[in-house]
């Protein structure tokens, strides 16, 4: 313990002695821990310490006197200048304007945390005898009056409002506390502003990504520069930007991209600044309450994840101020209003926030996963900078086969580079345990080898030829398809097909994606894709849309029908092309059927086509006349890889044979007369 420390307790020990009855539970408490600290504080009472004490642990009015005037001359004795971490609680209390009595108060609670002497034993020895007891201990250890304690330590006060002081509203104990990391900036080798600045605000936040790899939201992007640039130049006060989306969207990456395109430093909060076990405490809160009255200007903040401060249930109080008591929203909205440095705000849901609090935002921008040419640029320009070669081919797949946050593309290659890694493998096996960890479950790839689209592969009851051949020279703007029949026909095969000849990119959905355990939430996955196809401007297909568009007469609970009721509002409204696959149509609700401008069934391959697939699938005639009209595409596709793994993909009766054990496994199917015809 420094001296200085030393002399702040022995100059406590004086107050309360001077303030405290001898024979008051305070008394009682000192009494009971100078007996052990009595020796390390180098205070010699002048008589026999453990004689002196009586059974209730008190001192005797004359002992009382002389101990007194012990400590007030070991106080005198101890003029001493303060050291480096004194020294920079003093340069920080003189940035933030602080008085004499709550410079004094961040004193005694850095003395806390560091706990000299064990002084916090002394401290919560005397925290639990209600709320008005704290700020009187407080005075009496200070030798100030209570009032003004309590006047100090205010919510609308200094100490608070700065960040300073946290408290963690409650009625009794000790409810205030200086922040942990405000502590840890205090500390040596610190040495001043400059110094402490940089430990509160922590580094300056950098990305490898670029303006061009947000051109999926160009207009919003754009927006943000402007905003930001003009509250810059004009030193507006209350700027205030929300970044929310699904988590892995590139919403940090977004801001830090910002940042570098305009040049001015951005700092995350309760990031790289803060140890992850203060993430989820008021310490966030109090970190950019302090950040924003010492960040020079020309500095953007970021608030990465603002939905902690929710999760921490006294969080947004206590950014606000107001500790857990209830909030006047009209003091909220002034701390949203008078920020005086931009912020950034970023979340992954922000259903749970007030709408007062979310009017007050400047701007809010929703961001949805990048598409896939967007990925397939980010993933080419990170394999160059790591010397990292892929072929055409398999960069695409990779764009296509995983949906994966910029940042997360950025740093599988980063680790591929690092593992001496140089193949598609490796890059894509350390993509898959990224999205793993970030939507608990592995991505479903993209199969490749698939042969191309052929009409000849599909049995439709429409004429698809002439309809695919007029949506693609004239079907901009919306129209919908409901494709439906037996599982394997090709109808996501088909409308993949129309997705390409429009030039479109394929969103696909399935029912699985979107739906949840959570009321509500299933409706809010619904609305996300459609937004997501409208943003990225990609053809939205739904892949077992039966369940998401069931006849509502059928449903027990009420969600069931919010859920069908979701679709069908965005489906009316939805501005480009999306199409539904179902194998049962039976169970659409009516009014889902009637929202679709295209209905098309997809029957099994009469034998003309059987044949044509054959050859499509395998190269080669099939060894006779395929007597079996229950196949689809899908079997030829099962066949293909089968067959492949047999080694018989060149045995043209074994082929056959595999065909006909697809289609005796299917339903229904001893019902049919099915088998071959030797030509």
């Amino acid at each position: 313990m420094s001296t200085y420390s030393t002399r702040l307790v022995v100059g406590y020990i004086h107050n309360l002695l001077a303030k405290t009855s001898r024979t008051s539970p305070m008394a009682r408490n000192l009494v009971s821990w100078l007996d052990g600290n009595l020796e390390s504080l180098g205070i010699a009472p002048g008589f026999d310490w453990e004689e002196a004490i009586d059974r209730r642990n008190t001192l005797s009015a004359k002992n009382w006197q002389a101990f007194y005037d012990t400590v007030a001359r070991r106080r005198n004795q101890l003029r001493t200048k303060p050291d480096r971490l004194w020294l920079n609680l003093r340069e920080l209390a003189a940035e933030t304007h602080l008085d004499d009595l709550e410079f004094q108060i961040l004193e005694l609670l850095l003395l806390k945390r560091k706990d000299d002497y064990g002084i916090a034993c002394l401290l919560e020895a005397n925290d639990d005898t209600g709320p008005f007891y704290m700020p009187k201990f407080i005075a009496s250890l200070l030798g100030v009056s209570m009032q003004n304690v309590q006047r100090a330590l205010s919510p609308t006060a200094r100490l608070l409002t700065t960040g300073l002081v946290t408290d963690d509203g409650s009625y009794s104990g000790w409810t205030h506390e200086m922040p942990s990391y405000l502590v840890a900036g205090l500390l040596p080798p610190n040495t001043g502003m400059k110094d402490l600045r940089t430990s509160i605000l922590g580094p300056k936040e950098t990305t490898e990504l670029g303006w061009d790899d947000y051109e999926h939201i160009a207009r919003d992007r754009d927006l943000v520069g402007s905003v930001l640039s003009g509250a810059m130049k004009e030193r507006a006060r209350g700027v205030n930007i929300l970044i929310h989306g699904p988590t892995g969207t590139g919403k940090t990456e977004f801001c830090r991209m910002i940042a570098k395109r305009l040049r001015y430093p951005l700092h995350s909060l309760g990031n790289k600044a803060m140890p992850q076990r203060f993430r989820e405490s008021g310490d966030r809160c109090s970190q950019l309450q302090l950040a924003l009255k010492i960040a020079q200007a020309g500095t953007l903040l970021l608030f990465d994840e603002m939905e902690d401060i929710l999760d921490a249930g006294e969080g947004l109080a206590q950014l606000l101020g107001h500790g857990r008591m209830k909030m006047d929203k009209s003091k909220a909205n002034a701390t949203l209003e008078n920020n005086a440095l931009p912020v950034l705000w970023t979340s992954n849901n922000i259903e749970a926030f007030d709408e007062a609090f979310l009017r007050r935002m400047t701007m809010v921008v929703e961001i949805g996963p990048p598409p896939a040419k967007v990925r397939e640029r980010i993933l080419r320009r990170s394999l160059g900078r790591h010397n990292l070669s892929l072929g055409d081919a398999d960069i695409a797949t990779l764009a296509k086969s995983y949906p994966a946050a910029p940042a997360l593309v950025v740093n599988a290659v980063k680790a591929a580079s690092l593992a001496g890694g140089k193949t598609m493998s490796d890059i894509r096996h350390l993509l898959g345990l990224s999205l793993k960890a970030v939507h608990g479950k592995p991505p479903i790839v993209v199969a490749t080898g698939l042969p191309e689209f052929s009409m000849d592969l599909i049995h439709p009851d429409a004429d698809l030829v002439t309809i695919t051949e007029r949506l693609a020279k004239h079907g901009e703007g919306s129209f919908s398809l409901l494709l439906y029949g037996p599982p394997g026909t090709g109808k996501s095969f088909y409308l993949r097909h129309l997705a390409d000849r429009m030039g479109m990119e394929v969103l696909l959905k399935r029912a699985s994606d979107l739906k949840s355990k959570y009321v509500g939430e299933t409706e809010q996955n619904i609305a996300r894709a459609f937004t997501e196809a409208r943003d990225t401007g990609a053809f939205l297909i739904f892949d077992e849309a039966d369940s998401l568009l069931f006849t509502r007469g059928m449903a027990h609970r009420s969600w069931e029908i919010s859920e069908v009721n979701e679709m069908l509002t965005w489906m009316e409204q939805h501005p480009l092309p999306f199409g539904c696959t179902t194998n049962l149509l039976d169970i659409v609700d009516d009014a889902a059927m009637r929202r679709f401008l295209f209905k098309v069934k997809f029957h099994h391959l009469p034998r003309a086509k059987v044949a044509a697939a054959f050859r499509h699938y395998f190269g080669m005639d099939p060894d006779g006349c395929i007597a079996l009209d229950n196949l689809t595409a899908g079997d030829f596709a099962v066949v293909s890889r089968k067959a492949a793994l047999l080694g018989k993909s060149r045995d043209a009766k074994a082929l056959m044979e595999l065909l006909g054990q697809e289609s005796r496994a299917k339903p229904g199917a001893g019902k049919r007369k099915t088998g071959f015809t030797v030509s």
